[in-house]
């Protein structure tokens, strides 16, 4: 298709040359008119350049504005590992930006990658009184290997709470006989 100026062409977006030509015409400043016949009922119709860039710039807009407008991934389209894969970079990317966020939790059992992701925490005791308990972390669903056991109580007067570092895994049980803060870990903390 050597120039479409002047002369009326065959307009046939399957062929990837003409697909391309249809494009440098567009954004080049000459005016151009394109007849495609065969249209639904055997239609002629003039195409001119201005149409063809409005064309254009509406494909475009229709492939653009969605992706640019999505507002959360869509993780059904992920495997189970890519979703895993995923969680890990953003709880690395939330590490290396510093940024904390404190969760507050009632006493019971707390399971890794269900209850709560995956990854290392800052287990601040929060009994009030005369309260104290256990926090334990066992593998395996709370059936395996008894990986942290601490005996926790309320501070007393003047006194910081105790502060516990954890990390849990994947099927992991973080059992707590009182209630708590977990904050995400960012490396050293320093008072």
């Amino acid at each position: 298709m050597a120039g479409l100026t002047g002369e009326a062409k065959q307009l046939n977006l399957r062929n990837k040359d003409n697909f391309c030509q249809l494009l440098r015409t567009i954004y080049s400043s000459q005016p151009v008119t394109m007849e495609k016949t065969k249209l639904k009922g055997g239609f002629p119709m003039k195409v001119t350049g201005v149409f063809c860039r409005l064309v254009c710039l509406l494909l475009v807009s229709l492939f653009i504005i969605p992706t640019a407008l999505a507002d959360k991934v869509d993780l059904s389209l992920m495997t189970d590992d890519e979703v895993v894969a995923l969680l890990t970079q953003v709880n690395d990317e939330i590490v290396s930006r510093g940024i904390n966020k404190t969760a507050s939790l009632p006493q019971g059992s707390y399971f890794g990658g269900k209850d709560i992701p995956v990854g290392k925490y800052i287990f601040v005791c929060k009994a009030k009184g005369d309260d104290w308990g256990n926090v334990t972390v066992k593998t395996d669903g709370g059936n395996g290997k008894l990986v942290l056991w601490e005996v926790v109580s309320a501070p007393k007067d003047g006194e910081e709470p105790e502060e516990i570092f954890i990390t849990l895994g994947e099927g992991d049980e973080l059992n707590s006989g009182v209630p708590f803060t977990l904050s995400i870990m960012s490396g050293a903390i320093f008072k």
